[in-house]
């Protein structure tokens, strides 16, 4: 099947609400790297509760979709899929915790 650029377009993925804490937050730091060293205090902010702050790449892990290609009916070859670009506008910092809201489009 071809895929129809058209479709991909005008294709509505649903938003997504997405709860995180403070646990999620230490996680994801942990989970690139930082912590590693004991004695980096530069990287404590990102892994200890005090004062804790997360990463701005933490955002594109946090309202995901999902895998909407697959189950849409795209012309996309799915098992070739590549992600060649992914962006993320912050409006203000990311808090330790809370809700967010994920939006996907096609440009």
């Amino acid at each position: 099947m071809p895929i129809v650029y058209d479709k991909l377009l005008t294709l509505k993925i649903p938003d997504v609400e997405h709860t995180y804490t403070d646990k999620d937050t230490i996680l994801y730091a942990l989970g690139v790297g930082l912590g590693y060293d004991p004695l980096n205090a530069d990287e404590l902010a990102f892994v200890y509760e005090k004062n804790l702050k997360p990463l701005p790449t933490f955002a594109t892990t946090l309202a995901f979709p999902g895998f909407w290609i697959r189950d849409l009916d795209t012309g996309i070859d799915w098992v070739r899929l590549v992600n060649g670009e992914q962006g993320v506008t912050l409006h203000r910092p990311l808090d330790s915790h809370g809700t967010v809201i994920g939006r996907t489009r096609i440009i």
